[in-house]
């Protein structure tokens, strides 16, 4: 339980926190500016699925050089799966640096139209977490007798 809170739980809402805390505090920002949507509308969110994906490759790799008998199927997707994400999150929190949505949605428009990377690089860290979990808490494992080739 302790990696969850380190390696999921922490880096995805630590920053939320912060701010909260510098809401006590006087601050010459207007309210809005310190919103906690301003961490993450410009696909802040893929950094923690960076690390998820990271994650996941290390301990997938360790696995299959400790000899673990993983299904070569399920392994080879998970990679393909996890190295697709992290190219998709270091696109998506570049793009969200060069060009940053502005904090009030326009009348008119749905919220996920407006904040689509903020959709996106949500939709992505849960994604990469559960890959993560998947990889973390060896469901790949063959169990029974039967081992693939």
């Amino acid at each position: 339980m302790g990696w969850f809170l380190v390696t999921i739980i922490l880096p995805l809402f630590a920053p939320v926190a912060m701010l909260l805390c510098f809401r006590v505090v006087p601050m010459s920002a207007e309210p809005p500016r310190v919103s906690p949507l301003t961490l993450v509308k410009d696909g802040q969110l893929c950094w923690g699925a960076i690390g998820f994906c990271a994650s996941g490759l290390y301990e997938l790799l360790a696995q299959l050089m400790n000899g673990v008998p993983l299904d070569p199927t399920l392994s080879g997707f998970l990679t393909f799966w996890l190295v697709a994400m992290l190219v998709a999150s270091s696109l998506f929190a570049v793009f969200g640096a060069a060009y940053p949505t502005a904090l009030e949605c326009p009348p008119g428009h749905a919220w996920y139209h407006h904040y689509r990377l903020f959709a996106l690089s949500a939709l992505v860290v849960i994604l990469a977490g559960g890959a993560y979990a998947t990889v973390h808490f060896d469901l790949l494992t063959l169990t029974g007798t039967e081992e693939s080739p």
